[in-house]
């Protein structure tokens, strides 16, 4: 019953955000994501400060599932893995390479900090840090004059930072939550669970994408835009109802319905981008107004450890990991530099994650695990949006002063 309540509650909250992003509410929202996020910590602490109801933790937590399925399905839909390679190698070993290797940095360092937490809390606080990308607008890269080469990486690593970043924090969620003794252990740990979730959203982003090809035609002809579209969406919708049915996991499958539709189906690059800012528009402010009013009041809780694990985190803990990965590509260092601090998954996704590890009763020490990644989330929104500006406008003056110093030279 709670199934259907959720996926009702999602359906109308589709709806209403369809609503208020074609009258542009949204898009003005989504680029002040530090004073929506203030804003809702405040109302956040008035509420619970007057001691109103609490708020109903599994179906919050359902909803950040749908959100956080729908990002992944988007995110898949921006790029072909088959392509990737040539298009970004930096993207690749951003998403790859620098994620994983930061997932355990930051896993480490918090279980070696608060000895009170378990291997699997620390894992999921590194998983949550892993999807805290820097909270800027890509925009303001991708039109300025920055070179080609960083305008791809910024534009596709947020996109295969989260591909390949969701699954394997929802499967150290899923084993966090599995009972080892269980003599089926390998079915209860959930492993099992996200290769059904992933094989079957495949099969329908696959079978999707050929019917797409075969109905909708091919990628130049605009008059069949609107038919693709519902292939491409039928695919995401049908992978994410149908997952839970079948014991499999939803996110990883509606994520596995945008992959491999990506690679069968035919949708040009301007509609996928377009496609790709609708969705944040809709989605991020409202991640950032429910995560401060829910979390945002264990803020109060953390402790100077808490706070200087956090700095920590989003500073030294992720620009290592970044700069190993890019060491061998060839960049100059203020390119290196530059995508070392910025880039990386949409901070809504952490947001969200953090929000649907509410649901988790099973997880003992719980508080302390959303207390961490609500401060590291929380340090990390407001450390970009102050930073952003400078840096980036120090960034293209620089690359312009390379050009002219180039052109003089020769």
């Amino acid at each position: 019953m709670a199934y259907f309540v959720a996926i009702a509650a999602m359906v109308l909250l589709a709806v209403a955000l369809t609503r208020l992003t074609r009258s542009g509410l949204m898009q003005r929202l989504s680029t002040r994501p530090a004073v929506i996020l203030c804003v809702a910590v405040a109302a956040g602490c008035f509420y619970q400060l007057v001691r109103l109801p609490e708020i109903e933790h599994d179906m919050i937590s359902r909803l950040a599932a749908g959100g956080l399925a729908a990002l992944a399905f988007i995110a898949g839909l921006q790029f072909r893995v088959s392509r990737l390679m040539r298009q970004s190698p930096a993207a690749l070993r951003l998403a790859t390479i620098a994620g994983p290797l930061f997932l355990i940095a930051a896993a480490v360092s918090a279980f070696i900090m608060m000895p009170s937490l378990s291997i699997w809390s620390a894992l999921l606080i590194g998983g949550a840090l892993m999807l805290n990308g820097a909270a800027i607008d890509r925009r303001a890269i991708t039109s300025s004059s920055a070179p080609g080469e960083v305008k791809t990486t910024v534009e596709l690593e947020s996109a295969a930072a989260l591909v390949i970043g969701l699954p394997l924090v929802i499967i150290i969620e899923l084993l966090s939550d599995a009972p080892f003794s269980a003599a089926n252990g390998v079915i209860e740990t959930g492993v099992f669970r996200a290769a059904i979730g992933f094989g079957l959203g495949g099969a329908i982003g696959l079978v999707g994408g050929r019917l797409c090809k075969r109905y909708a035609g091919s990628r130049g002809k605009d008059d069949g835009d609107y038919r693709r579209l519902v292939f491409a969406y039928g695919s995401g919708i049908v992978a994410f109802l149908l997952a839970p049915l079948l014991q499999g996991e939803a996110i990883i499958a509606a994520g596995a319905a945008g992959l491999i539709w990506s690679e069968e189906g035919c949708l040009s690059a301007a509609r996928r981008r377009d496609l790709r800012q609708k969705f944040d528009h809709a989605i991020k402010p409202v991640a950032y107004a429910v995560f401060g009013f829910i979390l945002g009041p264990s803020l109060l809780q953390a402790d100077i450890l808490i706070i200087l694990f956090s700095i920590g985190a989003i500073t030294v803990l992720r620009i290592g990991p970044r700069l190993i990965a890019l060491s061998s590509l060839g960049m100059n260092s203020h390119q290196q530099a530059f995508l070392a601090w910025f880039g990386g998954a949409p901070g809504a996704a952490s947001a969200l994650y953090l929000i649907k590890l509410m649901g988790i009763s099973a997880l003992m020490d719980q508080e302390m695990v959303l207390t961490i990644g609500t401060t590291c989330v929380f340090i990390a929104i407001i450390g970009t949006r102050l930073s952003s500006r400078p840096l980036a406008s120090y960034f293209v003056r620089q690359h312009a002063l390379a050009r002219k110093r180039r052109y003089y030279t020769s």
